[in-house]
């Protein structure tokens, strides 16, 4: 049997396992106190990845890496189809900061959908003048 090659290394393995938003969620310098290295050691080889991972799909799906926050924010709209007010009541946060949010994840590269507001009513008058067509 071939034997699979690696395309991160155990090190950066870990510190992927504390910063992506889809395991730990930790900032930069709470992965550096637990994993006993420098905050710089955890952002070069951050940075070390985002540079291979243009030219290997493997670590490409594992970038951009979110915060807790643009993950929530990212989890209640696109996910789950909220609106910003609903969002912003679930995450007990403004709903202006969600707009923001979303901003900031977009220009991280991550696709977030355009959405339009449409205001929409029906009225009972409306009924006469809904026509099908067979």
């Amino acid at each position: 049997m071939p034997e699979l090659k690696r395309n991160i290394t155990l090190f950066e393995e870990q510190v992927l396992r504390c910063c992506h938003h889809q395991f730990k969620a930790m900032s930069q310098a709470e992965a550096a106190e637990e994993l006993g290295v420098s905050e710089a050691t955890i952002s070069r080889t951050i940075q070390g990845m985002v540079n291979r991972s243009k030219h290997c799909k493997p670590i490409k799906i594992m970038f951009p890496i979110l915060t807790k926050q643009q993950y929530a924010v990212y989890q209640c709209v696109v996910e789950r189809g909220m609106t910003n007010d609903q969002a912003a009541e679930e995450l007990n946060i403004p709903s202006t900061s969600i707009g923001c949010t979303l901003s900031a994840i977009r220009k991280k590269g991550m696709n977030v959908p355009k959405r339009h507001h449409v205001d929409t009513y029906y009225d009972d008058s409306m009924a006469d003048q809904i026509k099908f067509k067979m």
